[in-house]
């Protein structure tokens, strides 16, 4: 009796383990690019004091042409696939961070699988305001390892916020996002003059498509804009809303011409019905 008893028992409930999923990191940002005759080439000025700045802020950018990877992990040969910004031309720029090869120390590891970085010459200083804000080293691609390496048409220049800057940005000497440097990396050609060696040809049958006129756009819409004008990229296309809501593509050259010279004359003290006028002028430029 006692056995059937303990057959028949109800046997101690089990704990059911639930299995929580990780959150999947956000999918990277879509490629763009920039209609014809357009192209991403900022100063050193404003890739520091911007673009760098900016990203070690943690503060967003109007056009997010500028993609993170570890450059110092890839082949120079592989990173055009991994830039934001598609382009033919033989120019392209990253966010990187860096790897100290000794822990606290100062070196930095630049070595990839088949090369490595060597940095040539002295840092030049990059200024804003009559005041150093960042520091621009530039490196060579040497294939194989060193001291044998053979020296490559690969070229990168590093650019790194100085000590005062970070403190602008508000960030501290401990923070993870200090390690980071931006990288403009390029092939170097022998012959030919230094800007034109980078560019590719154009190519007219890539462009049969009108949809690439504004910058990260598949496709050109009856979206509605706000009445300010705005930019897009890197001073290329003008977009506002037109008198039947319909986004226009301006002649920017207008605009920019008429936007000179009120600045000009905002030196002067002009008239209120005057300005009124300015203000006039520069919407029909917009709108015609």
């Amino acid at each position: 009796m006692g056995r059937e008893t303990m057959c028949l028992s109800t046997p101690p409930p089990t704990t059911a383990t639930t299995t929580v999923n990780p959150v999947p990191p956000p999918p990277p940002a879509p490629p763009t690019s920039l209609a014809p005759g357009f192209r991403f080439h900022p100063t050193d000025e404003e890739l520091v004091i911007y673009y760098l700045k900016r990203k070690v802020s943690g503060k967003s950018f109007r056009f997010d042409a500028i993609s993170e990877v570890d450059i110092y992990r890839s082949e120079p040969w592989d990173l055009a696939d991994k830039s934001r910004l598609k382009t033919r031309d033989q120019e392209w720029y990253f966010f990187s961070a860096l790897d100290k090869k000794y822990g606290n120390g100062g070196r930095m590891n630049r070595a990839t699988s088949k090369g490595y970085w060597k940095a040539t010459g002295n840092d030049r200083p990059v200024r804003h305001d009559q005041r150093t804000v960042g520091l621009k080293k530039t490196l060579v691609f040497h294939s194989g390892r060193a001291p044998d390496g053979k020296r490559t048409n690969w070229v990168m220049h590093e650019y790194r916020l100085v000590e005062e800057e970070l403190e602008r940005a508000g960030t501290g000497s401990c923070q993870p996002q200090d390690a980071y440097v931006l990288c403009r990396v390029f092939h170097k050609n022998n012959i030919g003059p230094p800007n034109g060696q980078r560019y590719a040809p154009f190519i007219e049958e890539e462009w049969d498509d009108a949809s690439g006129m504004v910058p990260g756009a598949d496709h050109v819409d009856n979206r509605s804009f706000a009445h300010q004008p705005r930019v897009e990229g890197n001073g290329g296309v003008l977009c506002a809303e037109g008198r039947n809501g319909v986004v226009q593509v301006v002649e920017l050259w207008k605009v920019v011409l008429f936007k000179s010279l009120w600045k000009i004359m905002g030196f002067f003290k002009l008239p209120i019905g005057f300005q009124r006028q300015l203000e006039r002028i520069e919407q029909a430029l917009i709108l015609e």
